[in-house]
């Protein structure tokens, strides 16, 4: 603002005094002649008076264009110090503080923001250089870049400036030259950006350790494995001391689960429960009963915690929080979470825990259906073997008793026709012959169908030879029955499989071919044993019509309800498993794999 007051009155002198010279120079030079033309040869006597009058006019004149001047000077100077008044209003009441420093660095003007951002007294400001303010271990971060603060564009960047009291200020810079060559730069306190975006980070990388997280709990179904994960990831990926899980037993019990480190010595001293009394009072058993987090921010001052606050001192645990692991609104049981860091459970963690205490929850729940499922299932498996086991000793039974007892005295039968034969007269014979003829072709035919029941229920080339040779002795039977042809390929599996499994996949090959003759309308079926080093794979595939699998009932009853559902257990029964390809037209496979 100096230098334009300079300027301004450079130009208010130089006006002045181009106006004087203009004024003068035309007065000498026409007054002059005036007075020649007027007086004549006594001219000269009026020069006095002429100076005079000159003297008169001009000092009138320079008073009026002085006082112009002058008031124009005095608009200028009142317009200049309402400029400064606002400038420095706004230096002053800036949201930002403003730093102006000379050529050398040194600080020449400071607003009250500046002063509070760093704790200084304006004084003491101005008594320091640019350098002061910057941490010794930053002094060698690149400077400002020099060529656009000459040019006179600003340059932002982001710094740390230190207080007066020592300590570092994170702060944004946007700094430029004034044209006087000095510096000014306007300052932001990012302090509260900084921590929103640490936050922001830090949110991050818990939704992205829980992503990791849930996709690890997906990955097993097994309850133990399960919870050992809960509390491993606990630890690894949420920064706690130690977790462990424990599961709420129906007669008030809380059973642990998992805990880690494994090592850890605190889960194994502990009793807690969660229906009542003082073993419950704690934030494992509040957070059962009311499904809700409990932390306890400092362990030693929770009287709640009192049974469990010696081993927690002896483990340098000063924090704890339980979390309900909830499923389908039921609690079924707590995570505890342990830190050895005060102020560890903060809103924000407390709220990531939650979320994973859902997916815990949600896992756990489902480990414990698919470990409630695998019990049934072996549960069932055993019915179906203890049924198998039955049912083929109940066709050994009928097939000894039809060889012992009915065949026996089918054998009976015959011999005595026999005998009656050998001992009738002539003459009745020839009576009675075509009778006797009739009988004993009668009881042939009866015995072999008694010995076609026995193989039926039991047949003995399967004891006595192995799975291969029973299916084409079975083939044989039905092919004669049915007309269809049947063709048996593959190996004996050697060594053979246990008995009751050669026995399943025999039956399940009886069955699929009764379904083939009854409903298939096929003209071959291809039966194949395959042996491998885990498992024997037995395939029954005919040409028929086909059917859609999707279709077919579970329960028996229909087409093939009966036959599915007695295949299926009976390969339930062994351990294999069943499988089922077919289509419209395009025939049907029954593949069994038996393991070894």
């Amino acid at each position: 603002m100096q230098a334009a007051d300079r300027t301004a009155e450079e130009r208010s002198a130089l006006w002045i005094a181009a106006v004087y010279a203009g004024v003068a120079a035309a007065w000498i030079f026409f007054s002059d002649r005036l007075l020649e033309v007027v007086f004549g040869p006594i001219a000269q006597e009026w020069q006095t008076p002429k100076g005079l009058l000159f003297v008169l006019v001009t000092a009138g004149l320079l008073y009026t264009l002085m006082r112009r001047e002058f008031a124009e000077l005095n608009r200028a100077q009142a317009a200049v110090r309402e400029s400064e008044a606002r400038y420095r209003t706004l230096f002053e009441h800036s949201s930002d503080a403003i730093f102006i420093a000379d050529a050398h660095g040194r600080y020449v003007d400071v607003n009250a923001r500046g002063c509070a951002l760093l704790g200084y007294t304006r004084d003491e400001l101005l008594r320091l250089r640019t350098t002061h303010l910057i941490p010794p271990e930053d002094l060698a971060a690149p400077p400002f870049q020099t060529d656009d603060l000459r040019s006179g564009r600003a340059v932002l960047v982001e710094r740390r400036l230190q207080r007066k009291d020592g300590a570092p200020v994170p702060v944004e810079i946007s700094a430029r030259q004034l044209p006087d060559g000095r510096l000014q730069a306007f300052v932001r306190d990012i302090s509260e950006r900084r921590q929103a975006a640490e936050r922001l980070r830090q949110q991050f990388e818990m939704l992205t350790a829980l992503y990791a997280v849930a996709r690890r709990l997906s990955l097993s179904l097994e309850l133990d494995e399960v919870a050992v994960a809960v509390a491993r990831e606990c630890v690894e990926a949420f920064g706690a001391r130690l977790a462990w899980l424990g599961e709420a037993r129906p007669d008030g019990e809380v059973a642990p689960l998992a805990h880690w480190p494994p090592e850890h010595p605190y889960p194994r001293q502990i009793h807690v429960r969660w229906d009542a009394g003082p073993e419950s009072a704690g934030p494992t058993g509040r957070a059962i009963r009311e499904g809700r987090p409990v932390v306890a921010a400092d362990v030693a001052a929770d009287g709640d915690l009192a049974p469990w606050q010696a081993p927690l001192a002896a483990a340098g645990l000063c924090a704890s929080a339980a979390f309900p692991l909830i499923s389908r609104d039921q609690a079924l049981g707590a995570f505890n979470v342990y830190s050895d860091q005060p102020g560890f459970f903060t809103p924000e963690r407390v709220e990531l825990f939650q979320a994973f205490a859902h997916q815990a929850g949600a896992a756990l729940a489902n480990a414990r259906l698919f470990r409630s499922v695998t019990e049934q299932r072996e549960q069932l498996r055993g019915l179906a073997a203890r049924l198998a086991e039955v049912d083929e000793a109940e066709r050994r039974r009928v097939a000894h008793e039809l060889h012992d007892s009915v065949g026996a005295n089918l054998t009976a039968l015959n011999l005595n026709l026999t005998l009656i034969r050998s001992q009738l007269a002539s003459q009745a014979e020839a009576a009675v012959g075509a009778r006797l003829d009739d009988t004993a072709a009668l009881l042939q035919e009866t015995m072999a169908q008694v010995r076609g029941v026995m193989m039926d229920l039991r047949p003995s080339v399967l004891d006595d030879y192995g799975l291969l040779a029973a299916l084409r002795w079975h083939t044989e039977q039905v092919a004669r029955r049915s007309g269809l042809r049947l063709v048996v390929t593959g190996d004996e599996p050697d060594p053979r499989l246990p008995p009751a499994a050669e026995t399943a996949l025999f039956r399940i090959a009886q069955e699929a071919l009764t379904n083939v003759v009854k409903h298939a309308q096929a003209a071959c079926v291809r039966l194949q044993v395959e042996t491998d080093g885990a498992a024997v794979r037995l395939t029954i595939a005919d040409d028929g019509r086909g059917f859609e699998p999707s279709a077919a009932p579970d329960s028996r009853g229909g087409a093939h309800g009966w036959g599915l559902s007695l295949m299926r257990e009976r390969a339930l029964a062994v351990g294999a498993e069943l499988r089922l390809e077919s289509a419209p037209g395009q025939g049907t496979r029954v593949i069994v794999e038996a393991p070894r």
